[in-house]
């Protein structure tokens, strides 16, 4: 039987394509690689942030859901990275979607890009995921705890060392490679992000019973701190290894390293952000009924701005801070969706009305810019050019073999005739994740659409009926014969064409790229009723391939 082998688009031999070195191939983390930044959750980068309120671009994410709670992270690259509340994105610099994957119960999980380009993200169902920059998940690993009402899975840090660690259900330490270490036990869940200290102390506070940890790097509790109930946000670390809390009763506490209290200051409510810590040593966080604060390392007030009318109902996000101290958060209210930019003075900068609320806090870029994400899904580049919007929600990757897959590597086999319970073990036993969407008359009585990021599968009748992967664009001539070259040793018992006029007729082929296409290739096998065809046109270097029964 003629079993279709997916060609291995080896990144090594197709250098236009995705994971070949090129501009969208991300290779480690930017400044802004975890909730706060960076493993202190400082919110300080040192590049400078927009002094205009020009927006570059907006992505949407369409159908892929509303947002969740946590800021975007950013590679070296300048691909930005954020989660909804049902999938993982992945958009390049100028805005254009690069990769999505879809991962259930993302609502309240926060991501973390290690030094590699490893990007980890819970998935709500008590596992921490590592994808690759491509997006092709390398490995997940079982962080589940106690038990949860809300079906946590929490948000993560990375260490120097490359421990990954998750605070949810309980504080989980993950190897790079997926080996869970230890998991130290909480009173309650914890919804921020752990801090990491110099000393690779990792400090949490848990939500409903109100206590601040400091855990050692083996596991083993250093100190705890009671503190007020409801915490929401993830402690800040200054240079001197200060902990800085702000907490659900209106205090901003600060503990010295060995967990006393240094000093605490009431401000006017609940404090709705990590605080962030600028250059001179100075915390700012915002706070219930729109308020912004600046307040010294010694725990005074150095300024306070009252942003919007002391009844207002709306919501603060946390805070980033520049190289120059500038000052970017969001609010999310009715009619009282902003974009900000304060001086570190406390004067305004720039002032910008949103369609939706930020929610999570803005993360910035290698280049400068900062990004804000909306409650509708929305992601928005404030930079120092304006360039055309890039609404890609629709957009499909392209398909490559990932570069961290090795010489090759083969996607897998499958064959026409398949049942939709032997296509779904398939593509579960590879581990990957179904989009479903119903094709033809009926909405899925004649046939159904079997998506992942990588593939087609057309199934009619329940069987599988016609196959393709995602298009891919930037394939030389040359690159096209030597893949032809391997299907031709793949399928050797295949009767063989080339060209459009010789194509065997009454066999279901994509018409357009049939006629547009530069080379066409094909292999037929009359005894198992199966064409396989691959085309490629000349002035993008388009390749598909598709595998087809008779109608």
């Amino acid at each position: 039987m003629l079993a279709v082998l997916l060609v291995p688009l080896l990144s090594a031999g197709c250098p236009g394509l995705p994971g070949a070195g090129g501009a969208n191939d991300a290779r480690g983390r930017g400044d802004w690689h975890t909730s706060g930044g960076n493993p202190r959750h400082t919110c300080r980068v040192s590049r400078p942030g927009p002094v205009s309120d020009v927006v570059r671009w907006t992505a949407e994410s369409g159908w892929l859901g509303g947002a969740n709670w946590q800021c975007p992270v950013v590679a070296d690259n300048g691909a930005v990275y954020y989660s909804t509340s049902s999938a993982l994105l992945a958009v390049g610099a100028d805005g254009k979607r690069l990769w999505s994957t879809l991962e259930a119960g993302c609502e309240q999980t926060g991501l973390s890009i290690a030094e590699d380009g490893t990007i980890y993200v819970g998935d709500g169902d008590g596992y921490l995921c590592a994808y690759s920059p491509q997006g092709r998940r390398r490995w997940r690993c079982s962080v589940r705890g106690r038990g949860s009402a809300y079906g946590y899975t929490g948000c993560t840090t990375v260490a120097a060392d490359g421990t990954v660690y998750l605070a949810g259900d309980g504080l989980h330490a993950v190897s790079p490679k997926g080996r869970k270490l230890w998991t130290f036990p909480l009173d309650d869940h914890c919804e921020g992000a752990p801090a990491v200290g110099a000393d690779g102390a990792v400090f949490l506070a848990s939500w409903r019973d109100g206590t601040l940890y400091c855990v050692d790097p083996d596991g083993s509790e250093r100190w705890r701190a009671d503190v007020a109930e409801y915490q929401r946000y993830s402690p800040s670390i200054g240079a001197d290894g200060t902990v800085y809390l702000g907490c659900s009763d209106g205090k901003l506490n600060a503990y010295r390293p060995d967990g006393r209290l240094q000093w605490s200051l009431q401000t006017t409510g609940s404090i709705e952000s990590a605080p962030a810590i600028g250059a001179d040593g100075t915390i700012y966080v915002t706070a219930a009924r729109g308020t912004l604060y600046a307040i010294s390392a010694a725990g005074q007030v150095v300024w306070r701005r009252q942003l919007l009318p002391d009844d207002a109902s709306v919501m603060m996000s946390s805070i980033a801070i520049d190289a120059e101290d500038r000052l970017y958060f969001g609010t999310l209210g009715r009619n009282l969706d902003f974009a900000y930019a304060y001086y570190p003075s406390g004067e305004l900068c720039w002032k910008h009305s949103l369609d939706d609320g930020v929610v999570g806090g803005p993360a910035i870029g290698q280049d400068g810019s900062v990004y804000f994400k909306t409650m509708d899904g929305s992601l928005y580049a404030f930079g120092a050019e304006a360039s055309p919007a890039a609404d890609q929600a629709d957009a499909m990757p392209a398909v490559a073999a990932p570069a961290d897959q090795p010489a090759g590597f083969a996607l897998g086999r499958i064959r026409l005739g398949m049942t939709l319970g032997e296509v779904r073990d398939y593509i579960e036993s590879r581990d990957l994740r179904l989009i479903r969407d119903a094709v033809g008359e009926g909405g899925g009585g004649d046939g159904e659409l079997l998506t992942h990021e990588h593939e087609y599968f057309a199934l009619a009748a329940g069987r599988l009926s016609a196959y393709a992967p995602v298009p891919v664009y930037g394939l030389s001539e040359a690159e096209f014969r030597v893949l032809a070259a391997q299907l031709d040793a793949d399928y050797p018992a295949a009767r063989r064409g080339s060209g459009k006029a010789d194509l065997p007729a009454g066999w279901p082929v994509m018409a357009g790229d049939v006629e547009d296409a530069a080379r066409l290739e094909w292999w037929l096998d009359e005894d198992d009723r199966q064409l396989l065809v691959a085309g490629w046109r000349a002035d993008d270097g388009y390749f598909w391939l598709w595998l087809t029964g008779p109608r």
